[in-house]
Protein backbone atom coordinates (compact mmCIF):
# COMPACT_ATOMS: atom_id res chain seq x y z
CA UNK A 1 0.00 0.00 0.00
CA UNK A 2 1.31 3.45 -0.93
CA UNK A 3 2.11 5.91 1.81
CA UNK A 4 0.13 9.15 1.61
CA UNK A 5 1.40 12.41 3.00
CA UNK A 6 -0.10 15.83 3.24
CA UNK A 7 1.76 19.02 3.88
CA UNK A 8 0.50 22.55 4.44
CA UNK A 9 2.73 25.52 5.04
CA UNK A 10 1.98 29.17 5.62
CA UNK A 11 4.66 31.81 5.57
CA UNK A 12 4.64 35.58 5.28
CA UNK A 13 7.67 35.50 2.98
CA UNK A 14 7.06 33.99 -0.45
CA UNK A 15 10.70 33.09 -1.00
CA UNK A 16 10.80 30.94 2.16
CA UNK A 17 7.54 29.24 1.24
CA UNK A 18 8.62 28.54 -2.34
CA UNK A 19 12.07 27.26 -1.37
CA UNK A 20 10.64 24.90 1.23
CA UNK A 21 7.90 23.59 -1.01
CA UNK A 22 10.24 23.19 -3.98
CA UNK A 23 12.37 20.86 -1.82
CA UNK A 24 9.29 18.77 -0.96
CA UNK A 25 8.26 18.59 -4.61
CA UNK A 26 11.78 17.68 -5.74
CA UNK A 27 11.90 14.81 -3.25
CA UNK A 28 8.47 13.64 -4.36
CA UNK A 29 9.42 13.69 -8.05
CA UNK A 30 12.76 11.98 -7.40
CA UNK A 31 11.00 9.04 -5.77
CA UNK A 32 8.51 8.78 -8.63
CA UNK A 33 5.52 9.74 -6.50
CA UNK A 34 2.70 12.02 -7.58
CA UNK A 35 2.22 15.59 -6.40
CA UNK A 36 -0.75 17.92 -6.49
CA UNK A 37 -0.11 21.62 -6.08
CA UNK A 38 -2.82 24.14 -5.31
CA UNK A 39 -1.23 27.56 -5.56
CA UNK A 40 -1.60 31.00 -7.05
CA UNK A 41 -0.29 31.54 -10.56
CA UNK A 42 2.76 33.44 -9.29
CA UNK A 43 3.57 30.70 -6.74
CA UNK A 44 3.21 27.96 -9.40
CA UNK A 45 5.53 29.88 -11.70
CA UNK A 46 8.06 30.28 -8.87
CA UNK A 47 7.94 26.56 -8.10
CA UNK A 48 8.41 25.66 -11.76
CA UNK A 49 11.42 27.99 -12.01
CA UNK A 50 13.03 26.48 -8.91
CA UNK A 51 12.44 22.89 -10.04
CA UNK A 52 13.80 23.62 -13.52
CA UNK A 53 16.88 25.21 -11.92
CA UNK A 54 17.39 21.91 -10.07
CA UNK A 55 17.28 20.01 -13.37
CA UNK A 56 13.72 18.68 -13.30
CA UNK A 57 11.83 18.54 -16.59
CA UNK A 58 8.64 19.98 -15.16
CA UNK A 59 6.91 20.15 -18.55
CA UNK A 60 7.31 16.39 -19.04
CA UNK A 61 6.15 15.68 -15.48
CA UNK A 62 3.00 17.73 -16.03
CA UNK A 63 2.27 16.01 -19.36
CA UNK A 64 2.71 12.60 -17.68
CA UNK A 65 0.39 13.63 -14.86
CA UNK A 66 2.97 13.29 -12.11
Amino acid sequence: MARAANEVQFDSHDSVLLESFARVLATTLETGDLAVVLATKSHREGLVQRLKAEGFDVDVAMRQGT
